[in-house]
């Protein structure tokens, strides 16, 4: 887990310490609500992402690369990863959120967007 916030925080630039202690929280194996997966380039770690399956939906999500290793193909492979074990589990389609960076990607791989009509929204205590 260590390894995938360092390759995940590389990816977003940002902190993600909060991720593994939540995911820790919730155990790990193949039962777990949680798959973190890492793509390697020989012994270099180049990609992640998660499978979150849980409450009858598969979701994938945090799929990060880290810019060296962007444009090189290292996030469709471990999206279609994810898309496979997701199918191996019995589920039809999944979702997930995409930064505008990525929406190709997904494109390609075969999602299609949709509206929920979800937003973001920011919270702060006064």
């Amino acid at each position: 887990m260590v390894q995938w916030v360092h390759v995940s925080e590389a990816g977003f630039g940002s902190e993600l310490a909060l991720f593994y202690d939540a995911y820790a929280r919730h155990g790990y194996g193949p039962d777990a609500f949680s798959l973190h997966y890492i793509g390697y380039l020989d012994d270099t770690p180049v990609t992640s992402g998660t499978l979150l399956d849980a409450g009858g939906c598969a979701t994938i999500y945090d799929v990060s690369t880290p810019p060296a290793f962007r444009h090189q193909g290292f996030g469709r492979a471990i999206t279609h990863a994810l898309m496979q074990e997701i199918r191996h589990r019995g589920y039809a389609d999944t979702w997930m959120w995409s930064s505008n960076m990525a929406k190709r990607v997904y494109q390609t791989l075969g999602y299609i967007e949709v509206d929920f009509g979800l937003r973001e929204h920011s919270w702060q205590k006064q």
